[in-house]
């Protein structure tokens, strides 16, 4: 296969590649690239974080290179595409179909045979890697050949779409294959799922990004910034879009102050770059509330004017808007359905009645302040303390924005220390939040969230209005997550996570639920549960033992506050069980 390419890429090279050199008609497209696999095949990526081996990378050269094969293993910053190869299948395995079937770009579903199928997977756990190490990977193209049957796969957030199988064996699969890799070598560079609103810049050994002032304007700010970007720089990133599908989240702490040489870059923001699910407003349908993040920031940055003492809880907007690509001189908003065009009818839908009305919309936005990670707080009084502003920022939000956040997880809060040495928790990511006044109606049972941290009823799906109290839920079973993990006490070993029933929760749903179930039942049951996860084998000091205790019974009194609490109205917050340990934590050593 990789003779193959090397021979379409050859005669683009000195036949297509000729008309750059002469005078060409107006209207003839000329090709840009040369489309190239990698030398070494059946071979572990550069950047991959398990032991998956891939079989064929294609990367892309300029028209005045060699048309020969990459040298060395695959990179997975520079690879388009990957390219997964099965060797003919057995009768029997011929014979055996799989149960679901990818749908096909010719309007047809065709069944797959175990090998496909087979393909598909690894192909999935490939592109995966890809994602996590390209910052300007907007979506992904895929290659299955089995035997001589060849199929193009495109994935991008909202799913995988796979083409008819091109018979390698008859002209007409060769030439349908070949036309692919001549498009490739000629479209846009947008079309090979590249972003060019991210790009590197090699002499400062750092990327530059833009980010949009659409969402200022649209709030009334100030009406020129419409058309206005910011250019941010970075070269760190904290968090990689490590999720084959949805929202491919990547965040970089960046500046705007361009590095005039290869020298570490202080952030003065964080860029979140994100595919978020949003339900467009059509004739007829009723508003369900989910604006997205960067209208609810906008909200948020509203409140705060009002409420400045919770601008250390609560992340302010400083730039953002929806990732605009140019597309034949006119501007259009990257959306799957602008990558897709008519195909996105052919994604799976979500829900009910979404099939027509929902797609992902690619947003960027800059935000202050630039927080910590949960992992890094020093002890569990500061964790309390931050778990504090987390929830309080939760509760301003639901009562003076109409805001409901529903995914409260470890890497939802963060934590910065002011000039002082004071800690402040900040409650972040919107993007999976809803209009609470909308979300009382919504009875469609959605999952959302992060899974070690859901309620039981989301877990369950169950026809309810999600409120505040799944979230106060949340709340409960990160402060056992965290005690879980150890991560305020260094010497504890990370392995006791896969010595708890808590390591079910992001394992398996049902056991999830089971645990979740047992474990909070009763106020004695949850008792049972934390000694379980705190029994520690090592030996602790007493201060230690104290601050262990403090947090067992901060839980116990969320989980009663939450079920036990006879009075509780489900449409605001649980009643305010953290100012006590608050207080108590001014008389720990």
């Amino acid at each position: 296969m990789q003779a193959f390419h090397l021979f379409v890429a050859q005669f683009i090279r000195y036949h297509l590649g000729d008309t750059a050199c002469e005078d060409t008609p107006s209207g003839i497209v000329e090709p840009s690239r040369l489309v190239l696999p990698y030398e070494y095949t059946d071979a572990k990526s550069v950047g991959t974080d398990d032991m998956t081996r891939l079989d064929i990378g294609l990367a892309v050269s300029e028209m005045n290179t060699d048309a020969a094969l990459v040298e060395g293993r695959p990179y997975n910053n520079e690879q388009f595409a990957v390219i997964e190869a099965k060797a003919s299948p057995s009768r029997a395995a011929a014979e055996s179909f799989a149960n679901a079937a990818l749908p096909a770009s010719d309007g047809q579903d065709e069944k797959l045979d175990t090998n496909t199928v087979q393909a598909f997977k690894q192909l999935f756990m490939y592109t995966r890697q890809v994602y996590a190490n390209q910052n300007d990977r907007r979506f992904m193209w895929g290659i299955t050949a089995c035997d001589t049957r060849v199929r193009a796969c495109i994935l991008t957030s909202g799913g995988a779409l796979a083409s008819h199988k091109m018979d390698a064996s008859t002209a007409k699969g060769r030439s349908e294959y070949i036309q692919l890799l001549v498009d490739w070598s000629m479209c846009d560079w947008r079309q090979l799922g590249f972003d060019p609103s991210v790009r590197w810049l090699e002499n400062l050994d750092c990327w530059e990004i833009d980010v949009s002032s659409a969402a200022l304007a649209s709030n009334g700010i100030d009406q020129h910034l419409a058309t206005y970007s910011t250019t941010y720089y970075f070269d760190n990133v904290y968090v990689a879009a490590s999720h084959l599908f949805r929202r491919h989240t990547r965040c970089f702490p960046a500046s705007s102050k361009r590095p005039v040489s290869k020298v570490h870059i202080e952030p003065e923001v964080l860029s979140k770059d994100t595919w978020s699910f949003v339900r467009r407003k059509s004739p007829g349908n009723n508003d369900t509330g989910e604006y997205g993040e960067i209208a609810f920031l906008n909200r948020i940055c509203q409140m705060l004017d009002q409420k400045p003492e919770l601008r250390d809880n609560l992340p302010t907007l400083v730039a953002g808007g929806p990732v605009c690509l140019d597309v034949e001189g006119v501007t259009v908003d990257d959306t799957t359905e602008s990558i897709l065009g008519e195909l996105i009818q052919r994604l799976p839908s979500v829900g009910d009645d979404l099939t027509d009305s929902c797609y992902y919309s690619h947003n960027r936005m800059a935000m202050i302040p630039i927080g910590k990670h949960l992992r890094d707080i020093p002890s569990i009084p500061e964790l309390i303390l931050l778990m504090h502003d987390a929830a309080r920022a939760h509760k301003a939000v639901f009562d003076s924005c109409n805001i409901l956040h529903r995914d409260i997880s470890e890497n939802n809060i963060l934590f910065q220390h002011d000039s002082d040495g004071n800690i402040h928790g900040m409650l972040i990511d919107f993007d999976n939040a809803a209009d609470s006044k909308a979300a009382k109606h919504d009875y469609r049972p959605i999952f959302t969230g992060t899974l070690p941290f859901m309620s039981v009823n989301n877990l369950c799906q169950e026809d309810v209005p999600r409120t505040p109290v799944d979230d106060m839920e949340s709340f409960m079973y990160l402060l056992i997550w965290l005690g879980t993990q150890c991560v305020i006490i260094e010497h504890c070993e990370q392995t006791r996570l896969k010595e708890s029933i808590v390591f079910d929760w992001n394992t398996d749903i049902s056991r999830e639920i089971d645990s979740k179930e047992l474990g909070v039942r009763s106020d004695e049951s949850l008792l049972g549960l934390l000694l379980h996860i705190y029994n520690s084998s090592h030996t602790v000091s007493d201060e230690e033992l104290e601050w262990y205790s403090g947090l067992m019974n901060l839980t116990r009194e969320l989980r009663n506050a939450i079920f036990d609490n006879s009075n509780l109205d489900v449409g605001s917050a649980a009643r305010d069980t953290w100012t006590p340990f608050k207080k108590k934590i001014s008389t720990w050593t």
